[in-house]
């Protein structure tokens, strides 16, 4: 998910298009038609779930002022937009036109699981993640989808979806595509039956349109094509395995040109390939709203607003009017832009990966929606696109910090509910209107049924907007009392950085329960998720083929690197030079400064007395100390530390003498020496792999005029368990 996500009223804010401006962008219709258009964001998708949740209650308060006809989305939006559908056309249950919020499948769906839960099928070799809490949620969509939608429900959904490998398609200037559309219409048979699932396409325009295999009344394979689907439109890469889609491509032949509704796959045409997240090509689905909405939309004899049978191509003229529909965007890459107070410099090598590379892919993801809008300026008109205003627990480490702790989750999803609620009260529904024509009175705000939601969403206020309540001291849930003061520290700090919130959590002594840390413990938690990653990383190399385990070995922790520079909690070192050298080391403190860590371990020295000519055993010198990390030697590549051990040396020396004395000078003194040692030292490991270290020996409590004293140079390998 991402990386910022739904922005505080991203998607009611797009009525904001036609409210306060002096030309009306709407024209004055029975009911406006809205499209919800949701980017991804990996576990940010719970923020844009809470602020979904209370638009889609919006929606539904207001059904003759708000007809929802479209949703596209990518990634967690793509999961989003479809959990949509039923918020917005099911019917309420048992009459109540107000449920629970924990009762919703935007809540259920992105808080029902924990870390452990997320990471548990370590072993299956294709991923790092299970999707067996998404499964679990599909089961619960397919009876909620057995149980049917009204027939007035008829909603198009559009899904971004990436292909693994390119397909090559034969054409007079040949080119190859990887980026698909996947447009369905939704349409409800009444109590009792599935919802009608058919592929909203034009077959014979161009580009071809990419056809999912239904198949006519087979309503359980046809939901589970959907579920599909939706997995590979969330399939980040190497986080969740590729899903496999059964699709065709239409194409210029007798077959497609008379074909008939609903439009399907020939058995001849249809194929099996992999695809992966939708996020990766096309991250924000507006063009593919617009596109789908121009193709589709029409306003009949009526006056209603319907869908085409069959989408025409953008040359027709009778279709919707561009400015009669609303985008409800919500692009949670989108947040407030916190400065650093003390910029820096990038190196070179900086430049390439946050710069250039990143440009490219970013770039890439927002293409269609960049050229939309420079086609059309007057689209954004239309758009809603409002910054997310207070910091995300989910933000950090690309969207996926929010997956490692479940009360995360729950906090993303109560401010997105919070800040949309807020903005709809205090800034939609005054200025609501079509044309002159004043609506805010008009519109229904919805209400929540859950008293604990209300009391999580007053504490908000208290905190973040200085209302007076006593939400905050009366709330049952202490930990989530201590977020909302972490956000507000984010926020008056103006600072988003992992490093700033994690030193927040850790100040406010909070539990992190997934991640099996007591409150005293919560500046382990940097630690404890580096060491959960590695490890799934490590169980997911040690199931490749050998040519690729050492790279996805050595590779992973160096990409997680690449996202922030995490420490690790215990590692092992074997160092060869003068002494050979095995070492443990774990955390045992940090600071804004840096850490200090426990080290202990043991240096042989002569170890050819093994195996050359000379008789007898090695010297051992078991050692005991400290490291110190600063923190201003934590890099992406290079992590450097001070050390500083004790110990004591079992040579062999000769009378009562400490060191053998048949050489002179100090060097030699040392050859054989028996006592106390003490190394200060440092140390530079390249990609938490390759360690550069050296030593300084000395033995000051030996008899004699000289302290022997020797310098250890040493290359070795470090490793985590």
């Amino acid at each position: 998910m991402t990386k910022g996500f739904l922005f505080s009223t991203a998607y009611v804010l797009g009525i904001v298009a036609c409210l306060v401006g002096t030309t009306p962008q709407v024209r004055a219709q029975t009911s406006v038609p809205i499209a919800l258009t949701l980017s991804g964001g990996v576990s940010l998708g719970a923020y844009q779930a809470g602020s979904l949740y209370y638009t889609s209650q919006l929606l539904r308060e207001n059904p003759t002022l708000f007809q929802t006809k479209l949703l596209t989305g990518a990634s967690a939006g793509a999961l989003n937009a479809f959990f949509a559908v039923f918020e917005i056309c099911a019917p309420p249950a048992s009459g109540d036109t107000h449920k629970d919020v924990s009762s919703s499948e935007f809540y259920r769906a992105w808080t029902g699981f924990e870390a452990r839960e997320l990471l548990a099928a370590k072993n299956s070799g294709k991923s790092l993640f299970t999707r067996e809490a998404l499964s679990q949620v599909s089961h619960r969509l397919e009876e909620a989808w057995k149980k049917g939608l009204p027939e007035t429900c008829d909603i198009v959904l559009g899904i971004s979806v990436t292909r693994l490998q390119p397909l090559t398609e034969s054409s007079r200037i040949g080119f190859s595509r990887q980026g698909e559309k996947i447009n369905l219409r939704i349409r409800g048979r009444g109590q009792g039956r599935s919802p009608l699932l058919t592929n909203y396409v034009n077959p014979t325009l161009f580009p071809r349109a990419l056809l999912l295999e239904l198949k006519p009344e087979d309503d359980a394979q046809n939901f589970a094509a959907l579920r599909d689907v939706l997995f590979a439109s969330s399939a980040f890469p190497l986080a969740f395995e590729p899903q496999e889609l059964r699709t065709c491509v239409s194409s210029d032949s007798e077959t497609w040109r008379h074909a008939s509704l609903p439009f399907q796959c020939p058995t001849e045409g249809i194929r099996a390939d992999r695809f992966l997240d939708g996020g990766l090509v096309d991250n924000k689905p507006l063009a593919l709203a617009e596109k789908i909405a121009r193709g589709g939309l029409f306003v009949a004899s009526d006056g209603t607003i319907r869908w085409r049978e069959i989408p025409v191509g953008a040359e027709s003229q009778n279709g919707l009017p561009r400015s009669s529909l609303l985008y409800l965007y919500s692009d949670l890459g989108s947040h407030a832009d916190f400065k650093k107070p003390e910029p820096q410099i990038p190196s070179a090598l900086e430049n390439i990966t946050d710069g250039l590379l990143g440009l490219f892919f970013q770039g890439s993801r927002n293409q269609d929606s960049t050229a939309l809008l420079e086609q059309s300026p007057a689209l954004e008109n239309q758009i809603a696109s409002p910054k997310n205003l207070v910091p995300r627990l989910g933000d950090p480490l690309l969207g996926f910090f929010g997956f490692f702790e479940r009360d995360f989750r729950v906090f993303d999803f109560h401010l997105g509910l919070w800040e949309t609620r807020k903005y709809v009260r205090e800034t939609l529904k005054p200025s609501l209107r079509i044309g002159t024509k004043s609506l805010g009175a008009a519109l229904k705000l919805p209400a929540l049924a859950s008293p604990l939601t209300e009391q999580r969403l007053a504490c908000l206020d208290s905190v973040l907007d200085g209302v007076a309540n006593d939400a905050c001291e009366s709330l049952s849930d202490k930990g989530f009392v201590k977020l909302v003061r972490v956000a507000a520290k984010r926020r008056q700090a103006q600072n988003s950085d992992f490093a700033f919130l994690a030193a927040a959590l850790s100040d406010e002594q909070y539990e992190y329960r997934d991640l099996g840390l007591e409150p005293h413990e919560a500046w382990r938690a940097p630690a404890r998720i580096k060491t959960e990653a590695i490890s799934a990383i490590s169980d997911l190399a040690a199931a490749q083929p050998l040519s690729e385990r050492w790279a996805l070995g050595v590779g992973g922790p160096a990409a997680l690197n690449l996202i922030e520079p995490l420490p690790v909690e215990s590692d092992l070192t074997l160092t060869l030079g003068p002494q050979a050298s095995l070492r443990y080391s774990a955390l045992t403190s940090a600071s804004e400064y840096g850490r200090t860590r426990m080290v202990a371990g043991v240096g042989i020295e002569e170890i050819d007395r093994w195996f050359g000519p000379a008789a007898g055993a090695p010297i051992a010198t078991p050692f005991l100390g400290f490291e110190i990390e600063p923190r201003s030697w934590q890099a992406r590549f290079l992590q450097g530390r001070f050390s500083l051990t004790a110990g004591y040396k079992f040579g062999r020396a000769h009378a009562n003498e400490s060191c053998e004395t048949a050489n002179t000078g100090a060097y030699e003194h040392l050859t054989n020496c028996l006592g106390v040692v003490l190394r200060p030292g440092a140390s530079l490991t390249i990609v938490e792999r390759l360690r550069l270290q050296a030593e300084f020996e000395i033995m000051p409590f030996q008899q004699g005029s000289q302290t022997p004293w020797r310098l250890h140079p040493s290359l070795g390998v470090q490793f985590y368990f």
